[in-house]
């Protein structure tokens, strides 16, 4: 090399160059890793029965979904949300709290869905969740489940 520069301040410059250009590779390669790694969600039954008695739920009433779970690893929910969609076009979101759930086979049976008035009688509903798997910091995957239609009837 023909440059006023001394022999070890080239030395220098080619090991950093070398450096910075593995640095990005592994980020690269790191970032591929996380878009093409395959994600193992919960595995849920659908449609999800609904046990109040002839699938018929009255305003102000529990609605009562059952919940098959099969889950093989641990995974980081970052966002849960439940509404109920119904034939007339009506959404009523309803609040929820995100809940990880452990590893293992299970059933669960939810009744802490209160049927809102905003329902219509005769309307013929479903119960839906969309829960949101944070699968790593590049990466989230959804998860969407829905019940068994049912029918909002007259209060007792």
């Amino acid at each position: 090399m023909n440059n006023n520069r001394p022999d070890h301040v080239q030395k220098f410059f080619l090991v950093a160059a070398f450096v910075g250009i593995g640095g990005w590779l592994l980020l690269l390669f790191l970032v591929a890793f996380w878009h093409l790694v395959p994600s193992t969600l919960p595995n849920v039954t659908q449609p999800l029965p609904i046990l109040n008695e002839n699938s018929q739920v009255a305003v102000g009433e529990t609605l009562i979904v059952q919940l098959d779970v099969v889950k093989t690893v641990e995974t980081e929910v970052e966002s849960s949300t439940r509404y109920i969609t119904c034939d007339s076009g009506n959404l009523v979101t309803l609040t929820s709290n995100p809940t990880n759930l452990p590893v293992g086979a299970y059933t669960i049976i939810s009744d802490s869905v209160v049927l809102p008035n905003k329902v219509s009688v005769g309307d013929i509903c479903t119960m839906n969740f969309r829960i949101t798997y944070r699968i790593n910091p590049m990466r989230v995957e959804n998860l969407v489940l829905s019940s068994e239609p049912f029918t909002v009837v007259e209060g007792k």
